[in-house]
């Protein structure tokens, strides 16, 4: 998407990014003093189009960090649909979360009463454990996620939270919100070894700072003060919640 989606002057993306896309596409072309014919559309380009210009991506790792620390629903979106492309040769979000769900029971993970509707986390209608999060991140590609998620205190969604010794610059987590839901997973530090956690908040007031923030708190103080760091990647931490 062409600047992920955003159009100069509006406030919010459009319902139609691609359509808006072409629009600005063409705008800045003609700002530019380039002669630009027909209106805005989107299609399919013809086979034997001429390329006048070409990008390279960013690297795919690139990608997963600035979506994990500035929790980018976009680029959550879009790569899902290109794992239905790469897997099922379709790249929508259907597909893509159906390769979610059979991975998952491949690798011999519980997905009963597990939902998954599209890739930000976005559809109220999704629906996951803090034990599949945490099974997850406590596995040898889960904890490579240490490295390209939020820290505390220092960078993006967390950029304003853990912003006091010893959690900050040291907690690495991804975050997720809803309206009535609030959630953090990750790690006490990008350490090996170190334990993982997730918390899934549901219910009122949840999204107050006043009501996660305490709580995000008292978790990690928990995990800094054990007196011996735990080897299990799931330690049993049970805090007074509505979820």
């Amino acid at each position: 998407l062409l600047d992920d989606g955003y159009v100069f002057g509006l406030a919010q993306k459009p319902d139609d990014p691609a359509f808006a896309a072409s629009q600005e596409l063409s705008a800045r072309l003609r700002n530019l003093g380039v002669s630009v014919l027909g209106t805005a559309a989107i299609g399919k380009a013809p086979e034997d189009a001429t390329v006048i210009a070409s990008i390279e991506s960013a690297p795919l790792g690139d990608i997963v960090t600035e979506m994990l620390t500035n929790s980018d629903n976009n680029t959550a979106e879009m790569l899902l649909k290109s794992v239905g492309l790469e897997s099922k040769g379709v790249a929508s979000t259907s597909a893509g979360a159906q390769v979610v769900m059979e991975k998952l029971k491949e690798w011999g993970y519980a997905t009963e009463g597990l939902v998954v509707n599209d890739g930000s986390g976005l559809d109220r209608s999704n629906q996951l454990t803090c034990d599949l999060l945490v099974s997850l991140l406590g596995t040898e590609p889960g904890r490579a996620l240490a490295a390209r998620m939020a820290v505390g205190g220092t960078t993006g969604t967390l950029k304003d939270s853990f912003t006091e010794p010893p959690a900050l610059g040291v907690v690495r987590a991804k975050t997720g919100s809803l309206t009535g839901v609030k959630a953090l997973s990750g790690f006490a530090s990008d350490k090996s070894g170190v334990p993982v956690f997730s918390l899934i908040f549901n219910g009122s007031g949840v999204n107050d700072a006043s009501y996660y923030r305490p709580r995000w708190t008292e978790l990690l103080s928990l995990l800094y003060g054990y007196p011996e760091a735990p080897s299990a990647s799931k330690v049993d931490i049970r805090l007074d919640s509505q979820g």
